[in-house]
Protein backbone atom coordinates (compact mmCIF):
# COMPACT_ATOMS: atom_id res chain seq x y z
CA UNK A 1 0.00 0.00 0.00
CA UNK A 2 3.06 2.26 0.17
CA UNK A 3 3.54 2.30 -3.15
CA UNK A 4 -0.15 3.63 -3.91
CA UNK A 5 -1.08 6.28 -6.49
CA UNK A 6 2.31 6.12 -7.88
CA UNK A 7 1.18 4.32 -11.59
CA UNK A 8 3.01 1.11 -10.71
CA UNK A 9 -0.14 -0.74 -11.42
CA UNK A 10 -0.41 0.51 -14.60
CA UNK A 11 3.00 0.41 -15.48
CA UNK A 12 3.00 -3.60 -14.82
CA UNK A 13 -0.04 -3.81 -17.33
CA UNK A 14 1.22 -2.22 -19.96
CA UNK A 15 4.24 -3.94 -19.64
CA UNK A 16 2.17 -7.46 -19.59
CA UNK A 17 0.54 -6.12 -22.89
CA UNK A 18 3.89 -5.05 -24.46
CA UNK A 19 4.93 -9.21 -23.69
CA UNK A 20 2.12 -10.78 -24.89
CA UNK A 21 1.44 -8.62 -27.65
CA UNK A 22 5.42 -9.87 -28.96
CA UNK A 23 4.70 -13.70 -27.14
CA UNK A 24 4.76 -16.86 -29.48
CA UNK A 25 2.33 -18.49 -30.03
CA UNK A 26 0.39 -15.36 -30.19
CA UNK A 27 -2.16 -14.52 -27.97
CA UNK A 28 -5.41 -12.38 -28.64
CA UNK A 29 -6.22 -11.56 -24.64
CA UNK A 30 -5.13 -10.01 -21.42
CA UNK A 31 -7.33 -12.03 -18.89
CA UNK A 32 -6.73 -11.30 -15.08
CA UNK A 33 -8.50 -12.38 -11.54
CA UNK A 34 -8.74 -9.73 -9.26
CA UNK A 35 -8.53 -10.63 -5.77
CA UNK A 36 -11.70 -8.25 -4.79
CA UNK A 37 -13.88 -5.94 -5.96
CA UNK A 38 -10.99 -2.91 -5.39
CA UNK A 39 -8.63 -4.74 -7.96
CA UNK A 40 -11.12 -5.09 -10.33
CA UNK A 41 -12.38 -1.78 -10.00
CA UNK A 42 -8.92 -0.92 -11.10
CA UNK A 43 -9.16 -3.55 -13.91
CA UNK A 44 -12.23 -1.81 -15.35
CA UNK A 45 -10.26 1.55 -15.08
CA UNK A 46 -7.88 0.22 -17.75
CA UNK A 47 -10.68 -0.92 -19.92
CA UNK A 48 -10.57 -4.54 -18.80
CA UNK A 49 -14.16 -6.36 -18.97
CA UNK A 50 -15.79 -8.79 -16.66
CA UNK A 51 -16.61 -12.07 -17.92
CA UNK A 52 -20.61 -12.06 -17.27
CA UNK A 53 -20.57 -15.04 -15.15
CA UNK A 54 -17.70 -14.09 -12.81
CA UNK A 55 -17.17 -10.77 -12.09
CA UNK A 56 -13.73 -10.64 -10.13
CA UNK A 57 -12.28 -12.21 -13.98
CA UNK A 58 -12.14 -9.87 -16.54
CA UNK A 59 -10.06 -9.97 -20.06
CA UNK A 60 -8.76 -7.21 -21.86
CA UNK A 61 -8.29 -7.81 -25.80
CA UNK A 62 -4.71 -7.09 -27.08
CA UNK A 63 -5.63 -5.01 -29.69
CA UNK A 64 -7.49 -2.78 -27.54
CA UNK A 65 -5.10 -2.99 -25.17
CA UNK A 66 -2.32 -2.14 -27.53
CA UNK A 67 -4.40 1.23 -28.67
CA UNK A 68 -4.55 1.96 -24.94
CA UNK A 69 -1.03 1.55 -23.92
CA UNK A 70 0.03 3.21 -26.68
Amino acid sequence: SRYRGQRLGVTLVADAVARTASAEPAAFTLLVDAKDNTAADFYRKLGFVPLASRPLTLFLPIATALKLFA
